[in-house]
């Protein structure tokens, strides 16, 4: 993570799936290619090893294509016929097998294959917001574009007695009842020794985030309502982390 004037500059190399190897093949041909203009010139410039669909389609749901004009959900529907057409070519020329007839239907005018290696991305509309946003927390670990919460601030601030990030604070309370409000972003189910489910669920608002044990008897009654995404209103007792235990 770099800092740029009053942004973060944000790591490929912390993408899910996104490895050394990756960012290398990509910083290489930056050398030799001029930026790319679209996603099928990205992936004529790049070196085999970035042509992995796992990877490319890590690299769509993070966002790393949107400067170049096409919406995630258009690259989902082609990325991956496009890698298997690319893959091809580039095997064949590190083999020493270009394709003669390449160059003669990729400049037609009405060549079946060039249209087809050349094939526009489609112009579907973008993904509804939540699913946007789920998948970028899917591959970077936080919203970066945006944050599903935006526009409910005064939902959240109407049904809590105080922030997240106030409980955390030093002169925070340390003890007692308190209702927070919030979106779940993880859960982790437990199980007692007498076979009695719980539950740890990470709850964030719009500056931070906290831990909540929810215990068998809270949590049966509710447990087909919870899941990641869902919004929540939580009294619950305070307790501090001993952190030397």
């Amino acid at each position: 993570f770099t800092p740029v004037g009053s942004d973060v500059r944000f790591g490929l190399g912390a993408i899910r799936n996104v490895g050394n190897n990756v960012v290398g093949g990509i910083l290489a041909s930056r050398e030799d290619h001029p930026p790319a203009s679209d996603f099928n010139e990205f992936l004529d410039h790049v070196p085999a090893v970035v042509c992995n669909k796992r990877v490319i389609e890590s690299l769509i749901k993070a966002g790393a294509f949107d400067s170049m004009g096409h919406t995630r959900r258009g690259l989902m529907e082609v990325f991956e016929t496009k890698v298997d057409e690319v893959l091809d070519l580039k095997r064949n020329a590190e083999r020493g097998q270009d394709d003669l007839f390449a160059e003669f239907f990729g400049a037609a005018d009405d060549g079946d294959a060039g249209a087809l290696a050349a094939s526009p991305v489609p112009d579907l509309p973008e993904w509804e917001k939540m699913t946007r946003l789920a998948f970028e927390r899917e591959m970077l670990g936080l919203y970066v574009s945006d944050h599903p919460l935006n526009g409910l601030e005064h939902v959240i601030a109407a049904n809590r007695d105080l922030g997240i990030q106030q409980l955390l604070a030093e002169d925070g309370p340390r003890e007692g009842q308190v209702t927070i409000c919030g979106m779940i972003t993880g859960i982790q189910r437990k199980q007692t020794k007498e076979g009695k489910v719980w539950a740890i669920l990470t709850v964030e608002d719009l500056d931070a985030s906290i831990e909540v044990m929810v215990f068998n008897k809270a949590y049966t009654p509710v447990a087909m309502a919870l899941g990641t995404d869902v919004i929540v209103r939580i009294r619950g007792r305070l307790r501090e982390r001993d952190e030397s235990v």
